[in-house]
């Protein structure tokens, strides 16, 4: 069985970084990488009952170039046209609602910085996967 967890090894600029896995752990251009941090357990209040650790998700990138040992992952393009960008402002900027929580109760404390020696994940490519990433740039755009 592979190894699907890596570590951020290098950040080369403000839009690339380098992951230890490379086309020895078959690691392909196109592949997603999620860069995350486990954060600390979570605890049932009322039963104390330990149910594992949260995910945070800092970014997912895209592997962009492979050697043996590592990858290069970068951020995606985000395009802007003028047509996006009028029905934009015709339809609002989408807001997603809040719930009715009480402040105190809120813990997400977590950094999302992502630094060397940040955790990274493989997410093999499909085409469900593209078609995603496709309607994700469109909505951004709306």
């Amino acid at each position: 069985m592979m190894n699907n967890e890596f570590r951020v090894v290098k950040i080369i600029r403000d839009t690339a970084l380098i992951i230890n896995g490379g086309s020895k752990d078959n690691i392909n251009i196109g592949d997603k990488v999620v860069i995350y941090i486990k954060g600390e357990p979570i605890n049932d209040p009322e039963t104390n009952e330990n149910l594992g650790p949260l995910t945070i998700t800092k970014d997912i990138l895209t592997v962009e170039e492979v050697y043996e040992k590592m990858s290069v992952c970068e951020t995606g393009y985000i395009t802007s046209t003028p047509l996006l960008r009028s029905m934009s402002s015709m339809i609002g900027e989408r807001k997603q609602r809040e719930l009715n929580v009480e402040p105190i109760d809120i813990s997400d404390g977590f950094d999302k910085t992502i630094r060397v020696g940040d955790l990274a994940k493989i997410e093999r490519k499909t085409e469900i996967d593209l078609l995603k990433v496709d309607e994700d740039v469109v909505k951004e755009n709306v």
